[in-house]
C-alpha cells in the first residue's frame, strides 16, 4: 500500500491545484496549504482535522461527495478499481462556490483494516467565484422529474 500511496499521491500533485490525505471519517490529516489557498483561507488557520465535507457546497453535494469516496473504497475492498473521479463544488471562506474536479484513491497503512482517502482538487476553468462576475453557482436543486440541475443566482 505504501508504494501505491506514493505513486498516486505525486500523480495527483502533477495534475490537481491541492492534494489532501484524509482518515477514514474524512478529516484532514495534517494542515493543506494547497486547499488552504485554494479556498482562500490564508495562513492564520490550520486546517487539520477539519472535515474535508465542510468546505463541500450544499447538503446534496456533501451527500454526493460522501457517497462518491465510499463508492471508490468500496470498490477497491472488492477488487475493483481502486480510485475514482467525479464533480462537485467546494465554497471558499467568503461563501463563493469553486467547481472542481475530485480525484480519490482510497488506501490502507501496513497492518490495518481502516482505510484512507487521498483526494487531489483540481479547478475547473469558468467556475464563477474565480472571475469576477458578480455570481456565484448554488449547489444542485431538484428541478422537474427530479433531474439534477443548476441554477446562477446573483449575490446581493
Amino acid at each position: 500500500w505504501r508504494c501505491h500511496r506514493s505513486a498516486s499521491s505525486a500523480l495527483l500533485a502533477m495534475v490537481c491545484d491541492a492534494v489532501v490525505d484524509l482518515d477514514h471519517s474524512l478529516k484532514l490529516k495534517t494542515h493543506q496549504e494547497s486547499l488552504a489557498g485554494m479556498l482562500m483561507h490564508g495562513v492564520g488557520r490550520s486546517l487539520q482535522g477539519v472535515s474535508i465535507t465542510e468546505f463541500v457546497a450544499g447538503e446534496i453535494e456533501r451527500e454526493h461527495f460522501e457517497g462518491s469516496i465510499a463508492y471508490s473504497a468500496e470498490a477497491c475492498d472488492g477488487g475493483g478499481q481502486c480510485s475514482g473521479q467525479f464533480q462537485s463544488r467546494l465554497r471558499d471562506c467568503i461563501g463563493n462556490h469553486v467547481k472542481v474536479t475530485v480525484y480519490h484513491v482510497p488506501y490502507r497503512n501496513d497492518n490495518s483494516n481502516v482505510t484512507n482517502h487521498l483526494v487531489g482538487f483540481k479547478e475547473e476553468a469558468g467556475s464563477d467565484a474565480r472571475h469576477g462576475t458578480g455570481r456565484h453557482t448554488p449547489p444542485f436543486s431538484s428541478g422537474s422529474g427530479g433531474v439534477a440541475q443548476e441554477e446562477q443566482t446573483e449575490i446581493s
